[in-house]
C-alpha cells in the first residue's frame, strides 16, 4: 500500500462516508418509492417489509462475535457470556473458530473482514432460508494461552474442543425440552448424540426456560457437528476480500456422520491444499478459507437438498413459528384485504415477488450497507477496493439518479423541441412533427 498524506487520507475518508450516505438514501428512497405506488398491493408492500426485517436482524446476529474457551472451564466467571449464549451453536451449518494471538479482551475485538466477506458469500438477496435465525456460519474468537505447545492444537485436540461444545450445547437443549431430568443434576449425562467428553458445565445460576417455540425448534444440525473450520495468525489487520479468501485455514471433519445424508470426504480437497497437508483419506487439511466456505456450502446445499429442500428441523411441520403476525399486524395487514396469516408461508424467503422487486431495498440492504462501509473504513486501501469490488453486486441495488437519466438521455431534445415550439397550436403541431423527425434520425 503507497503512503498517502494526512490530506490524502482525509480527502478519502470523506469521499468514502459520502458514497455510504449516498447509498444508504438510495436505499431509503428506492424502498419510499415502492411504498408510494399504487399498482403494489398493500400485501406485496408488506411482505417486502417484513422480509428486509428478517434480513437485518439475521445480518446484525451475524456480526456478534463470540469468544469461547480452549481450555476447561476453572472460572465460570470468566465464561458466563459465552455460556449465556451457547445456544448459538444451534441452527447454524458450521463454526469458525479464530485464534487471534493478539487475544484482545471482548467485546472489543472483531473481525468485521471476515465476517462481512462470509455474508457475502452466502447471502441471497429475498431468497436465503434465515428461518429460526439460520445462518451458515457461527465466528467464535477463542480464548487461549498463546503460549500453549503447539501439539495442543493438533487436529485430535481441535475435534475434542469443537464436539464439547455442541455437546454441552445440546446438553442445554435437552434440559429446556426436559429431556435431563433436571439442571441440578450434574451427574447426568444423558444427551441425544453420545456421552460428554468433560465435565458438564454448571447451568443452575444460568439457566432460564425458553418459550415453547425455540425449544421445539431449536437443533445442532449433523453438518455442524461434522465439519468445522479452525484460522489462526498472528496478525488479522484488515483484509480486502481477495486478502480474506487467500487466508489459510484448517478443515477439520470429527468424525461425527449421524444424521448425515452421506459421508464427508476432503478428497475433493486434495488439489486446493496447501503445506503439502493432503493425504488420502485425511480427516484434517490445510487450504485457503474461500475454497473451505465454498466446500462447505455445497455440503450445506446437499444436507438441505436430502431434507426435501428444507433446513432441519423443519418450521413448516412445527406448525408454531408465526413470529411474524406481530410484524404483519403492526404494519396494517388486513385479513379480508391480504389474506390469512395462518396461511402466510413461514419461511420469509417465499415472501417476495421477484417479478416486482427486482431490486434489492429494504432493513436488510441497509443493514448490509451499514457493515461493509464500517469494516471498510478501518483501513484506507479498502476504500478503494471498493470501487472494484462494490458492497454488494450493483445488478441487485437500485441505480442512482444519474444512472437513470442517462438511460433517458437521448430522449431530452424530443421533450425540448415541443417545449419550444409549443406556445400556439399551430407551433405545437410543428413541434411535434419535428420533434419526431429529429427522434427518428437519432435513432
Amino acid at each position: 500500500m503507497s503512503l498517502r498524506t494526512l490530506d490524502q487520507q482525509q480527502a478519502m475518508a470523506k469521499a468514502h462516508s459520502h458514497r455510504e450516505e449516498q447509498q444508504a438514501a438510495l436505499l431509503k428512497s428506492s424502498l419510499n418509492d415502492i411504498l408510494q405506488d399504487p399498482s403494489i398491493t398493500p400485501r406485496d408492500k408488506m411482505l417486502l417489509q417484513m422480509r428486509g426485517s428478517a434480513e437485518s436482524n439475521c445480518r446484525r446476529r451475524a456480526s456478534h462475535l463470540r469468544n469461547v474457551p480452549y481450555e476447561t472451564l476453572d472460572h465460570l466467571g470468566s465464561t458466563l457470556n459465552f455460556l449465556k449464549n451457547i445456544q448459538l451453536c444451534m441452527n447454524k451449518s458450521m463454526a469458525l473458530y479464530i485464534f487471534d494471538k493478539r487475544q484482545r479482551s471482548y467485546p472489543h475485538c472483531g473481525f468485521p473482514d471476515i465476517e462481512s466477506w462470509l455474508w457475502r458469500q452466502w447471502f441471497k438477496p429475498y431468497e436465503s432460508d434465515l428461518t429460526l435465525l439460520h445462518y451458515f456460519c457461527e465466528i467464535f474468537d477463542v480464548k487461549y494461552n498463546t503460549n500453549l505447545a503447539e501439539a495442543e492444537f493438533s487436529p485430535e485436540k481441535l475435534v475434542a474442543f469443537h464436539c464439547n461444545i455442541y455437546e454441552q450445547a445440546q446438553r442445554r437443549l435437552d434440559i429446556w425440552s426436559n429431556t435431563v431430568a433436571s439442571p441440578d443434576d450434574e451427574k447426568d449425562e444423558s444427551v441425544i448424540h453420545g456421552p460428554l467428553r468433560a465435565e458438564p458445565w454448571p447451568l443452575k445460576a444460568l439457566d432460564y426456560v425458553l418459550d415453547s417455540i425455540w425449544r421445539l425448534t431449536f437443533a445442532v444440525r449433523p453438518l455442524y457437528r461434522a465439519i468445522f473450520i479452525a484460522l489462526s495468525q498472528d496478525n488479522m489487520f484488515q483484509r480486502t476480500p481477495l486478502e480474506v479468501f487467500e487466508i489459510k485455514v484448517q478443515v477439520v471433519l470429527t468424525g461425527m456422520t449421524e444424521g448425515l445424508s452421506a459421508p464427508i470426504s476432503l478428497d475433493e480437497l486434495r488439489d486446493e491444499a496447501v503445506d503439502g497437508s493432503y493425504r488420502p483419506g485425511a480427516t484434517a487439511i490445510t487450504t485457503r478459507l474461500g475454497v473451505a466456505v465454498r466446500f462447505i456450502m455445497r455440503l450445506e446445499e446437499r444436507e438441505k437438498a436430502a431434507n426435501g429442500g428444507v433446513f432441519y428441523p423443519n418450521v413448516t411441520k412445527a406448525g408454531i413459528h408465526k413470529w411474524y403476525r406481530r410484524e404483519a399486524e403492526k404494519l396494517g395487514w388486513d385479513e379480508k384485504r391480504d389474506g390469512s396469516l395462518d396461511d402466510l408461508a413461514p419461511n420469509s424467503c417465499e415472501w417476495v415477488n421477484r417479478d416486482i422487486f427486482k431490486k434489492w431495498v429494504g432493513e436488510g440492504a441497509e443493514e448490509t450497507l451499514r457493515f461493509a462501509f464500517s469494516g471498510a473504513s478501518r483501513q484506507q486501501n479498502l476504500i478503494e477496493e471498493l470501487e472494484e469490488n462494490w458492497w454488494w453486486d450493483r445488478d441487485m441495488l437500485p441505480e442512482l439518479p444519474a444512472e437513470r437519466s442517462s438511460l433517458n438521455a437521448r430522449r431530452v431534445p424530443f421533450a425540448t423541441l415541443v417545449v419550444l415550439f409549443g406556445t400556439h397550436s399551430l407551433c405545437v403541431i410543428l413541434g411535434l412533427l419535428l420533434g419526431l423527425v429529429y427522434h427518428w434520425g437519432l435513432s
